[in-house]
């Protein structure tokens, strides 16, 4: 889902997700301020134009002083996703197949524009067949370091942060809230950032790139179906992502748009009453999860504060 936890004041380790090539508003997390600034706007990814957003998103933690700052000063991390648990997370290929004619005609009027000379640009390519041959072996040339370069400013410059759909799946409790000891956070969809995430779609094939499209910088749609596409072992988490322009970066939300935290079956009775303390009086919702004695499943149960241990 995620790389492993990281420290959003040290630019350790932490959950994260990426939103790439949006234009943001920065904002002072750390102050714990309630204004949200600095959240993605970006173009829309058309694999997500018609899902619904749940109206919580929940983020799996284990119980770390990291984690706990996070939460406490209203913050969330935005990791770069070469960072990632998965290899193959944000993965993305080049349509290998040939360039057609008419997107060479497209190439060749993009560069004679850049040229600054079109008249002389012409002499070089136009007058024989074999200047036009030359011109295609430019291009090709030229794609795999487009490519490259688009990939890595992806993978490397661009924040991602991670969320999933639902809080009751025991193989993430095990995997990102450290064997059922963290605690999961719910967050309001209805509230700033959360209200721009982009669920994750899960498929067997990596998404391809028209090679055109690629040098022509139209590649949008396909560079952010990149960080939106996983294979589909993973479809277990229904996992939904924030994107940001940078990476390794915290960044406030508001005050009430944490609705609720929840405490795992084997969460020691301590953390859950430093956690309980920590959230005195700010409306946050806390909940108990319990094994089912029958099924390999767990339940939340509301607690109050009286009630925590």
């Amino acid at each position: 889902m995620r790389d492993m936890p990281r420290d959003a004041s040290a630019q350790n380790e932490s959950d994260a997700v990426l939103r790439p090539g949006v234009s943001c508003v920065a904002g002072d997390a750390g102050a714990g301020t309630s204004e949200v600034q600095q959240f993605c706007r970006g173009p829309k990814l058309s694999t997500n134009s018609t899902a619904p957003i749940p109206p919580i998103l929940f983020k799996y933690r284990a119980f770390t002083s990291d984690a706990l700052s996070n939460f406490t000063s209203r913050q969330i991390w935005f990791s770069r996703p070469a960072r990632f648990n998965d290899p193959f997370d944000c993965a993305i290929r080049v349509d290998r197949g040939p360039i057609a004619d008419s997107d060479y005609q497209r190439l060749y009027d993009q560069f004679r524009h850049e040229s600054g000379d079109p008249i002389g640009f012409d002499s070089d390519y136009l007058p024989s067949a074999s200047r036009n041959l030359q011109f295609r072996e430019h291009v090709q040339s030229g794609l795999d370091a487009a490519f490259e370069n688009r990939k890595h400013v992806m993978l490397n410059e661009r924040g991602v942060c991670c969320f999933s759909d639902h809080n009751d799946d025991i193989l993430m409790w095990s995997h990102y809230a450290d064997c059922h000891k963290g605690f999961c956070l719910g967050f309001k969809t209805d509230a700033e950032p959360f209200s721009r995430a982009w669920r994750v779609e899960y498929q067997s094939d990596i998404p391809a790139v028209n090679p055109t499209s690629l040098i022509l910088d139209e590649v949008d749609d396909a560079f952010h179906a990149m960080i939106v596409t996983k294979f589909k072992c993973w479809s277990y988490e229904q996992e939904w992502r924030l994107f940001h322009e940078e990476a390794d970066v915290a960044y406030g939300y508001a005050a009430g748009a944490l609705e609720s935290i929840y405490f795992g079956a084997s969460m020691p009775e301590r953390h859950q009453l430093v956690i309980g303390k920590l959230l005195d009086g700010t409306g946050t919702k806390l909940h108990r999860m319990e094994r089912d004695p029958a099924q390999f499943s767990v339940r939340a149960n509301p607690i109050n504060f009286e009630a925590r241990p």
